[in-house]
Parts: C-alpha cells; structure tokens; sequence
C-alpha cells in the first residue's frame, strides 16, 4: 500500500497525536505530494479521502456501506438541515474516517494472525507525533513493534 494511505488509514486508527483533523490530514497528504501545506485544500482532502475510501471501503463491498455513506453525503446537501457546504463536507469526512478506522486489516483467530488482509507501512511520527496512551484504553489499530497499546 503506498505510504500516505497507510498514514491516513493509522491516522483514523488512533496511531498518532489529533488536534486538527482537516490539519492533520492535510499534513499526511503534503508529504506524499511533496507539496507545502498551503497548497492542499480541503475539497482536496476530501476528494482523496474519498476515493480511499470508496476503493477499501466500498468497492466490491455489500451496497449498505455505499448506501449508508450516501444517506450521510445527502443528509446534509445544501444546507437542508441548517448545515452549511463546509459543515457537510467536514461530517463527511469524519463518516470516512470512522469506515477507515473501522476497516479490517488482518484476519486474527484465537489470537493468532491468520492473514494480513492489507497490508500497511510503518507509522511515519515525522509527519504527525505518535498518540500518547493512557493506561487501559484500548486502541483500535493493528499490532507491530510501535503499536500505542
């Protein structure tokens, strides 16, 4: 998987520090494009966030994701329910992030991995700083040497 799609899939995993998502995420993707952070918009974000998630989430997938996330876009389109476009967008991409957060990575029986299902990079804590864990929270991410958990 390319770098940026596994940082953004372990972003929405609680592997690394939040403050700002739209900032964060931003960050992540003006590494992968060599760009300065100036230069991503948020209709950008939402664009690339979109076709992440449609390609892991959605594609080749039972139609109740597809229709679930259609039900969220459409619920707030053009401000129907006193939501502006920017308001819309930003839930929108907080449903995204909540399928990546939520995707399956690994097939794991009695403990055990039984299959990698994707494959994801390492986290790059030079893009945002790793999550700091309090004690008996359990964090929704993958297990590997720099697992929060």
């Amino acid at each position: 998987m390319k770098n940026c799609e596994s940082q953004v899939i372990l972003y929405a995993k609680n592997w690394f520090e939040k403050e700002n998502t739209l900032d964060d995420l931003r960050k992540i993707y003006a590494k992968r494009n060599l760009l300065e952070l100036e230069h991503i918009s948020d209709e950008d974000i939402y664009s690339m966030l979109t076709f992440l998630v449609f390609d892991l989430c959605i594609k080749d997938k039972d139609s109740y994701l597809f229709t679930d996330l259609m039900a969220e876009i459409f619920r707030f389109q053009d401000g129907r329910f006193g939501y502006s476009q920017v308001t819309s967008r930003k839930n929108v991409i907080k449903k995204y992030l909540l399928m990546l957060r939520l995707l399956q990575v690994k097939e794991v029986k009695n403990g055990e991995i039984i299959k990698i299902l994707i494959e994801l990079d390492e986290p790059d804590y030079t893009i945002l700083p790793k999550r700091k864990v309090e004690k008996n929270v359990r964090v929704l991410c993958p297990k590997s040497k720099d697992s929060p958990s």
